[in-house]
């Protein structure tokens, strides 16, 4: 599996979205998804299956649900940790 992640404000990478998973793993994983949770359990139950790849010069990565959130991905309006988590609590 592969996930993006994103540096937090200490600097430790963090688990973040999107996330491919390998099509031999697709039934385990489905097995354990519900609800916005997602993978989440199955993730946590197998970290040593995760590669992740440092995204943190994109974006903060942020789980985009709705259209609206688009707006987070502008390129044009870059977002700094403070901005995201005013943009969250709007």
């Amino acid at each position: 599996m592969t996930a993006a992640a994103y540096r937090d404000p200490e600097g430790k990478q963090r688990r973040g979205h999107p996330l491919l998973i390998d099509a031999g793993l697709r039934a385990e994983a489905t097995e354990t998804a519900t609800g916005d949770a997602g993978a989440r359990y199955f993730l946590q139950a197998h970290p040593e299956l995760v590669d992740l790849v440092d995204c943190s010069d994109l974006t903060g990565g942020e789980d985009l649900d709705t259209p609206d959130q688009l707006r987070l991905l502008d390129p044009v309006q870059p977002q700094g940790p403070a901005q995201r988590k005013e943009n969250q609590e709007s």
